[in-house]
C-alpha cells in the first residue's frame, strides 16, 4: 500500500510543484537484485513524467558520468544503488529552487509484499473470470500500474513471499543443527 500511495503523492506533486522542480529517483536494492532501475522506479519515474505532460522515455537519464553539462529542461534522473541486504528503497526528490521535497518508501520486511499479495487475492475473491489490473483491487485513484495485469501482480508478490518463507525456513533448520 506504501508503493500505492508514494505514487499518488508523486503525481501531485509534479503538478503542484512544477517544473521548477526537478525530478529525481534513487532506489536501493540488495545485491542479488538483477534489474536496474527498479520497475517501482520506473513506475515512479512515468508516474511523474505524465503528471507533468512529459515523454518518459525522452525525459528519463539514468544515472550520471563524466562531463554531462547543465541539466537538461524536462530531464528525470533515475539513479540504482545495490548492496547488502535492503529489501527497498526508494527516494523520489524534488529538488527547486532554495528547498527540497523528497518522499521515500521503505520496506523493512517482505511479509508487506504478502499482505498486498494478500490484499488483491481478496479483492478477486467472488469476481467474474476476467483481465483486472492491480488498480482495481487498491483503488484506480491511488494505484496506477498502467496496463500491468493484476496477474503479474500477484506472481511477482507470491514469488517474494515464497523466497521469504524458504529464507525464514532455512535458518530456523540451520539454528536447530548448529
Amino acid at each position: 500500500l506504501g508503493v500505492a500511495v508514494l505514487a499518488k503523492l508523486c503525481r501531485d506533486a509534479a503538478a503542484l510543484l512544477g517544473e521548477a522542480y526537478e525530478p529525481e529517483i534513487v532506489e536501493l536494492h540488495h545485491e542479488k537484485k538483477g534489474d536496474a532501475p527498479s520497475g517501482t522506479a520506473l513506475m515512479l519515474g512515468r508516474q511523474i513524467a505524465r503528471s507533468r505532460g512529459w515523454n518518459f522515455d525522452e525525459a528519463a537519464c539514468f544515472g550520471r558520468q563524466g562531463k554531462v553539462g547543465p541539466r537538461p529542461a524536462k530531464s528525470l534522473g533515475l539513479h540504482a544503488v545495490r548492496g547488502g541486504t535492503a529489501i527497498g528503497e526508494h527516494r523520489v526528490l524534488f529538488l527547486g529552487p532554495g528547498e527540497t521535497l523528497e518522499l521515500t518508501h521503505r520496506a523493512e520486511s517482505r511479509e508487506t509484499f504478502a499482505r498486498g499479495a494478500i490484499r488483491a487475492a481478496l479483492y478477486l475473491v467472488g469476481k467474474k473470470p476476467g483481465r483486472y489490473e492491480i488498480a482495481d483491487a487498491v483503488g484506480a485513484w491511488l494505484f496506477e500500474w498502467g496496463t500491468l495485469p493484476l496477474a503479474v501482480v500477484l506472481l511477482a508478490m507470491t514469488a517474494a513471499v515464497f523466497v521469504s518463507m524458504s529464507r525464514t525456513y532455512t535458518t530456523r533448520l540451520q539454528d536447530r543443527i548448529i
